[in-house]
């Protein structure tokens, strides 16, 4: 069952100190990952925030809502420096470009915006993409002018981000796709997912660049080598390659996470471990990969410890530390008209004893928040770190094979 309080997306600074959730009160809540402690939250949107996503050089955090706007918050100061309305209903999906010059959003009205982050007033570029709503965007890291779209309509969509302009439209997922990733360390590498329960690499480097070369190569038949990594039970909602691009971790409905080691010509199951009560609807990686975050419709945030060390495939994580923390009740305050603040912050008292773990994973989650009702405060409740050991498993089972793509 989906809790009333989900927590639907979570981002974290590449610096790793803060972590961005995006949850039902419609506010985003900034956290320490220093102190544990949510030091502001932010207000303003007015419907449910689908997905935050810091900016590559951690100077503005974006989030985009079923209110149909964007907003661009200024991270020194969480200033709301603009509202972006280049869409007719829900915007579900947004990126940054590598260099965070420009950002892209997509939504429910099948079309996508580009932006540049100086310049807000106008989208730089604006069509129709595809003929369902937009799930999950991505830039090139490399190359901020190539955009990947993923839409209901279960296809790929490879764009000239600065000018609309199809690159390639590929096929494979049966029914919806949710999301897309576009590897740091090779943007010919994206991996998608779906409601297939599949997670799907793919590789750009024999595509082709122009719709004339699709045309005929699409009419011959032409195929191309993925991989196809199956193991989760119910649909994949989210998908992030570590900084270092050798692992991807997807989480799912089942309320499993899985990380997987794509790095290898054939690519396997690293580990999996059951991360939550509901739907894990979101996650992201700190940058040195020693952490995975994982938000649940569960109402939970998890923070997992990761192995420090790639191991063998079938061998057991590390032993890990164990966190456990206590803090008091503080409240919170934002606007969406100015810099929010932070109102009668109590002083908390955070304990944290670190204690060896056993081999297996642990996990670090707490409450995310407890909604407070009426105006602009929110309480948020004492809570305590629980602690469990999850184990991880090995990749003896074959988790990839051969499929086929179609280019449109």
């Amino acid at each position: 069952s989906v809790n009333p309080h989900p927590v639907w997306s979570v981002a974290v600074t590449s610096d790793g100190q803060q972590l961005a959730a995006a949850c039902a009160d419609n506010r985003i809540h900034l956290w320490c990952l220093l102190s544990f402690e949510i030091v502001i939250s932010l207000a303003g949107h007015g419907d449910v925030i689908w997905q935050v996503a810091y900016s590559p050089n951690d100077e503005f955090l974006l989030s985009c809502s079923a209110d149909g706007t964007c907003r661009l918050w200024e991270v020194a100061t969480g200033y709301p420096v603009a509202i972006t309305r280049g869409h007719s209903n829900w915007v579900w999906a947004i990126t940054w470009s590598g260099d965070s010059r420009y950002f892209a959003t997509g939504g429910t009205d099948s079309r996508i915006c580009v932006w540049e982050s100086t310049n807000t007033g106008m989208p730089i570029a604006s069509w129709l993409a595809h003929v369902k709503s937009i799930s999950s965007l991505g830039f090139s890291d490399r190359d901020a002018s190539r955009l990947v779209s993923v839409s209901n309509d279960s296809t790929i969509a490879v764009w000239d981000a600065l000018t609309g302009h199809l690159r390639c439209r590929l096929a494979g997922h049966v029914g919806n796709i949710t999301c897309v990733e576009v590897c740091p360390m090779n943007d010919n590498l994206i991996a998608t997912a779906g409601e297939d329960c599949s997670v799907r690499l793919w590789s750009l480097r024999d595509l082709a660049v122009d719709e004339a070369y699709a045309s005929r190569t699409s009419d011959r038949g032409y195929n191309m080598r993925h991989h196809i990594l199956k193991g989760h039970t119910e649909a994949v909602h989210c998908l992030q390659f570590t900084n270092d691009g050798r692992l991807l971790a997807s989480g799912a409905s089942d309320a499993t996470v899985r990380i997987w080691h794509v790095s290898a010509k054939l690519p396997s199951l690293a580990y999996k471990f059951d991360a939550h009560e509901s739907w894990v609807r979101s996650l992201c990686w700190k940058q040195d990969r020693t952490m995975l975050i994982t938000g649940s419709t569960d109402g939970l945030i998890g923070l997992w410890k990761v192995p420090t060390e790639y191991h063998v495939p079938g061998s057991r994580p590390l032993a890990l530390n164990t966190y456990k923390a206590m803090q008091e009740e503080a409240k919170v305050k934002g606007y969406s008209t100015g810099p929010p603040t932070l109102r009668d912050r109590a002083r908390n008292s955070v304990l944290i004893a670190v204690d060896r773990a056993r081999e297996g994973f642990s996990f670090l989650i707490r409450k995310a928040i407890e909604m407070g009702q009426g105006g602009n405060d929110s309480t948020i409740e004492k809570y305590k770190m629980e602690n469990e050991k999850m184990e991880g498993e090995g990749a003896s089972e074959k988790n990839s094979e051969e499929g086929q793509l179609s280019v449109a």
